[in-house]
């Protein structure tokens, strides 16, 4: 019994240690949503449940687009390539049933965890 007591004090106090090493504030960090992708939507077309957005990377570096979000929704999406490189345009597929007349706020997540923000208003009017 004795022996189940001290292995289950130390294992408490390895646990302990270990969290205390992963809390620390440098091992935890949180994208900076502020930083320059160097990638712009340039321009949007609508087709019945999709909006094509034209995206350039006008940065120094590749940039990877994660994810799509359509009105602070994850929406599905698809590229041709995983990233845009450095000069070149993307287009971006965002499957999204779209209202005519309605606007919508759009952000290209990318992987470093910057935002590029597009706004899509009046869809579809005239």
């Amino acid at each position: 019994m004795r022996r189940l007591i001290v292995g289950l004090v130390i294992g408490a106090a390895i646990a302990a240690a270990a969290m205390a090493l992963f809390a620390r504030g440098d091992t935890a960090r949180t994208a900076d949503t502020t930083e320059e992708a160097g990638l712009a939507v340039q321009r949007s077309m609508l087709h019945p449940g999709m909006i094509m957005l034209f995206a350039r990377n006008d940065g120094a570096e590749a940039v990877r687009i994660a994810q799509v979000m359509v009105n602070d929704a994850y929406v599905d999406f698809a590229l041709r390539r995983p990233a845009v490189a450095p000069g070149r345009e993307a287009e971006v597929d965002v499957y999204y049933p779209w209202v005519e007349g309605e606007s919508y706020e759009i952000g290209l997540l990318t992987a470093n965890g910057a935002i590029v923000e597009y706004e899509l208003e009046d869809a579809g009017a005239a």
